[in-house]
């Protein structure tokens, strides 16, 4: 199952600017987060600091970056169709088939490989890191033909030949000692 969630900011392409003239326009109430004032945000350093500084160099430097940001969002819409589609080619019966996977653009095969991780981990996925994908690609192009790799929360990836599979270590300790 696939749960996606969709964040919207409708506001996202408009400068401070844009957005400040308008209610002052419009006549509308606003109100200003006190925390916009710290400076031990690195955003507020960056709006404070580093913004000014590109703004000085390029006037047209906010609504650059806004189209360089709808820029990626396509690519990543791209993509995210792409693995996919991708997926259909290299996952059956919930093993990764390494041959076709070997086929694909490295992108792809990383984005596909974070997205099954994403599905299996589901809310811990920040325990998974580039290392941790470093190891699943290391097993797919070894010449090994059976290797096991234990990732957190029990997770174990098993490489048996041509295919990968992700599983859940499901042994259960009936008992355990504790050293006082």
């Amino acid at each position: 199952d696939n749960d996606w969630y969709t964040l919207v900011r409708p506001l996202i392409y408009m400068t401070k600017d844009e957005l400040l003239n308008y209610v002052i326009i419009n006549e509308i109430p606003y109100a200003i987060d006190e925390s916009n004032n710290e400076d031990h945000y690195t955003r507020n350093r960056y709006r404070k600091e580093v913004l000014p500084f590109l703004k000085k160099e390029d006037s047209k430097v906010e609504q650059k970056f806004i189209k360089f940001h709808q820029t990626l969002d396509e690519v990543s819409s791209y993509l995210h169709k792409e693995v996919e589609k991708a997926l259909t080619k290299v996952v059956s019966h919930d093993k990764l088939l390494i041959e076709p996977f070997n086929d694909l653009d490295t992108i792809i095969q990383k984005l596909v490989l974070e997205e099954i991780l994403k599905r299996f981990y589901q809310d811990d996925l920040v325990l998974i890191s580039d290392k941790h994908l470093d190891a699943i690609f290391k097993i797919i192009s070894s010449k090994r033909a059976n290797v096991k790799l234990n990732f957190p929360n029990d997770v174990v990836i098993r490489k048996s030949y041509d295919t990968i599979e992700f599983e859940r270590n499901t042994e259960i300790i009936d008992s355990y000692e504790i050293e006082l």
